[in-house]
């Protein structure tokens, strides 16, 4: 199964949401890949020492050969090289993502697939080519965003442009009691008429515990957590929705 992660802009916890689920992924004995397809802001390049290659050089035709950059808790991680400018000024490249990049990407996958139970896509915040590309070659997308109505308004925008299939994911909800109920009103609002919505995934609530774990001890598997327990509770979910599209494509 291909998933990408996106949101309609960056600060959302996408990346610290898509590094949890990868690893809660493979640690459910799923074999699992994750891609950091943000050119913009990288940061898994902070993680662990890259020992193989990029995304970026992956993408671009440097190497025919498969080699992550490296191996996190069993989870292949391709990172992205950090202050790429070059690449940077080709994510609205429309001709070189159509063609060049989709052929390495597809053919990346023709290869993944059989050997991966999950391949993760952690897209860059707002609407790139990059982003449209990555997602094209997804069986579905999971938006994650903040409980914030400017940010709820935008990205019901955002999501009709990227014309995919979505799962949308609250996260970081404030006085849960109080905003859960209303994110509930607004998933009923604004998303779930639209065509191509798929449903509510979870709602991370703000958490103390993972947040100094995260920001002051560094820790990136914030473990015994609300949110470690929310990020369980969607990988439960796809893991489910795994089966099924093996049962039927068997």
């Amino acid at each position: 199964m291909i998933i990408s992660i996106v949101s309609f802009r960056g600060g959302s916890g996408k990346s610290f949401f898509s590094l949890n689920l990868a690893h809660l992924l493979q640690s459910s004995g799923l074999n699992t890949m994750l891609i950091e397809a943000d050119f913009l802001a990288p940061s898994y390049h902070y993680v662990s020492k890259v020992e193989g290659l990029t995304w970026n050089e992956f993408i671009l035709g440097k190497s025919d050969k498969i080699i992550p950059s490296f191996t996190l808790n069993g989870v292949d991680i391709f990172c992205t090289k950090p202050n790429d400018h070059k690449m940077i000024r080709q994510i609205h490249n429309e001709q070189l993502w159509s063609t060049i990049i989709s052929d390495q990407i597809s053919w990346f996958l023709s290869k993944m697939e059989k050997k991966k139970d999950f391949i993760l896509f952690d897209n860059q915040g707002g609407l790139f080519y990059s982003t449209l590309v990555h997602c094209f070659f997804s069986d579905f997308v999971i938006c994650l965003l903040r409980p914030d109505y400017m940010d709820v308004r935008s990205t019901v925008t955002y999501l009709k442009a990227l014309k995919r299939p979505f799962y949308l994911v609250w996260n970081s909800i404030i006085k849960w009691d109080d905003v859960s109920g209303v994110v509930d009103e607004w998933t009923k609002r604004y998303f779930s008429g639209m065509e191509n919505y798929r449903g509510m995934l979870g709602k991370i609530p703000f958490d103390e515990e993972s947040a100094y774990q995260k920001w002051i001890k560094g820790i990136i598997f914030p473990q015994g957590t609300k949110y470690e327990e929310s990020i369980k509770m969607i990988v439960q979910q796809l893991v489910e929705m795994n089966e099924k599209k093996t049962n039927i494509s068997t």
